[in-house]
């Protein structure tokens, strides 16, 4: 969908973020955020979001590692906002990182790390989606 859509899609409004991971043998997990935006492109899509609100994932956006991917830019390797580096040139995703490793929902498949992260986890994909809180 793409960064500026997602941005003008949640400007203004109240949104759910639910991230949906799937494992090897099928299994889904989720992880539900409240007030759920982007900002804008001068700001480098800054993820926002409210609180973490429940599922079967865990928190993977704000765990207990310091590793912490609220209010964090989006980074891509020709254009770094990372605290650990160039995360996004080492993984060759684009995503946001806080450090490198915790959380990439866009990370390449690469030996011997196989799939996307999640809270320290690998799984076999992810999806971001996003529901209007507003009648």
């Amino acid at each position: 969908m793409g960064l500026e859509h997602i941005y003008q899609l949640t400007t203004g409004g109240s949104y759910i973020l639910r991230v949906t991971l799937e494992d090897w043998a099928g299994r889904e997990k989720y992880a539900d955020y409240s007030g759920f935006h982007l900002e804008n492109e001068q700001d480098d899509y800054r993820l926002r979001y409210d609180q973490y609100t429940g599922g079967t994932a865990g928190d993977g956006l704000e765990p207990g590692t310091g590793q912490i991917v609220r209010n964090q830019p989006f980074s891509t390797p020709d254009n770094d906002n990372s605290n650990g580096g160039n995360c996004a040139a080492g993984h060759r995703s684009g995503s946001w990182f806080d450090s490198c490793f915790h959380t990439n929902l866009n990370k390449m498949y690469t030996y011997p790390f196989w799939g996307v992260v999640w809270s320290g986890t690998y799984f076999k994909t992810s999806c971001m989606k996003i529901r209007c809180t507003e009648a």
